[in-house]
């Protein structure tokens, strides 16, 4: 169970024992006018999603799965931001995570964090769902690649402690956003983000490229080289590094 007097969020916080999806809930929350970060913290979602249309795999009291109402800082690269900020959380309770173009968080080459974002136009925001693996659980199924923050620090932490450095982070990078834009906070995603320069293979609905990821462009745009000289602007899709599976 999660200790709520030990939280310092920024607005409105909900916290549901189960349900089919916390971003549902921020959905509809967010159509009911709800506040800039009003958040939604589910400790158990039997219907949980993830990118591109992946089921969530959670474990029950062990993991962070939180949704946020975006009403500043909506930009494209919003996805981005929300990755720094789960990056700079990490760290801050004494992790090294990494971060993988566009949003996922990893620690030494494992996924850590997953980032969800889905626009509701009708309700003039943003929903961000962040997702966190940060205590093991005591029943891993095996065919899970991912791994969990407390394996990676020095000394515990708490749920609690995670989610104030979120937070935290959250909120001074989408206010950095919205009132300087992107390319304040370009430089440090880019000093911490392990796909530039890295030999990927891209995976779309238009199918497979394989090359180098040389760089970021200035809006967050992935800069891609193929094996054959070819020059792409990848927005959307996979990136895999060479030898790793498609998970």
């Amino acid at each position: 169970m999660l200790n709520q007097s030990q939280l310092t969020p920024p607005a409105e916080f909900t916290y549901v024992e189960e349900a089919p999806s916390g971003m549902d809930i921020a959905v509809a929350q967010a159509k009911e006018g709800a506040a800039h970060l009003s958040s939604v913290f589910t400790e158990n979602q039997t219907a949980g999603r993830g990118r591109r249309g992946r089921q969530w795999q959670g474990f029950v009291g062990n993991n962070i799965a939180i949704c946020f109402v975006i009403r500043k800082g909506t930009g494209q690269q919003l996805p981005l931001v929300a990755a720094l900020s789960v990056q700079q959380a990490l760290a801050e309770v004494g992790a090294s995570p990494s971060i993988k173009w566009p949003n996922d968080i990893l620690l030494d080459g494992k996924k850590v964090c997953g980032v969800l974002v889905e626009g509701i136009a009708s309700a003039r925001a943003k929903i961000l769902g962040i997702g966190i693996n940060v205590l093991t659980p005591y029943k891993i199924p095996t065919d899970f690649a991912g791994t969990f923050l407390n394996q990676h620090l020095p000394q515990p932490t708490t749920r609690e402690q995670v989610l104030n450095a979120l937070f935290t982070k959250l909120e001074q990078n989408l206010n950095t956003f919205e009132e300087q834009g992107w390319l304040a906070l370009a430089e440090a995603y880019n000093e911490h983000c392990i796909t530039i320069s890295q030999s990927v293979r891209w995976v779309s609905e238009l199918g497979e490229l394989t090359g180098t990821a040389t760089g970021l462009d200035n809006d967050g745009t992935l800069l891609l080289t193929d094996d054959d000289g070819g020059q792409h602007r990848i927005t959307a899709g996979d990136i895999i590094a060479q030898g790793q599976q498609h998970t």
